[in-house]
């Protein structure tokens, strides 16, 4: 299950901006497990050699959180799953070289100006979904990486799944080995406050 908070997430700046989105992220996850599995508070985590979270104690439940400035994402599934949520993002010919593989970078080249924008965010939250769920972390160049279906909405590539919403405010993906069970939109009142 995939679950989804599109609210900006708090007025705070810096890195206590950070620190409470990062906290909204876990209080998603507190919510995803209970609606789902009927658990009342967050297991242990530990993380592995890239800083992947996971629950030691239930290898069967897999997570992934993700948070940017006007929302925050969770997917709880029975396999490995990334997620990843960003603020629209602004093509830069530089930083787009700095990530694109050839298809990806032949595809923005073609594109419009606004298009360019579109495909560039999707692109990156494609990639970044991919290496939560493969539990790496960004160590490899990216432009190995081919994300050039990203035009579509659900596209297949290196044996995942990929779902890529594009919102007023964002873009967010989820990369998984199998299609997630649903999705469920939240507001941010409807996340427990401690």
């Amino acid at each position: 299950m995939l679950y989804l908070v599109l609210d900006e997430i708090l007025a705070a700046t810096g890195k206590e901006k950070r620190f409470q989105q990062s906290k909204a992220a876990y209080q998603l996850l507190e919510y995803g497990l209970k609606n789902e599995l009927g658990m009342d508070k967050i297991p242990a985590i530990a993380k592995n050699q890239f800083g992947k979270p996971y629950f030691p104690d239930y290898p069967h439940i897999h997570f992934n959180v993700s948070h940017c400035q006007n929302g925050i994402m969770c997917g709880i599934h029975e396999k490995e799953i990334g997620v990843d949520i960003e603020k629209l993002l602004l093509y830069k010919e530089n930083l787009a070289k700095r990530i694109s593989h050839e298809r990806e970078w032949k595809l923005m080249c073609e594109a419009s100006d606004e298009e360019k924008n579109r495909i560039f965010g999707r692109i990156w939250v494609a990639k970044e979904s991919y290496l939560k769920q493969q539990g790496t972390g960004i160590n490899r160049d990216l432009r190995s990486l081919d994300f050039s279906g990203c035009t579509q909405d659900v596209f297949y590539q290196y044996g995942c799944r990929f779902q890529i919403w594009q919102m007023k405010d964002c873009n967010a993906a989820v990369c998984s080995e199998q299609a997630i069970s649903g999705i469920r939109v939240l507001k941010a009142s409807d996340l427990k406050n401690d």
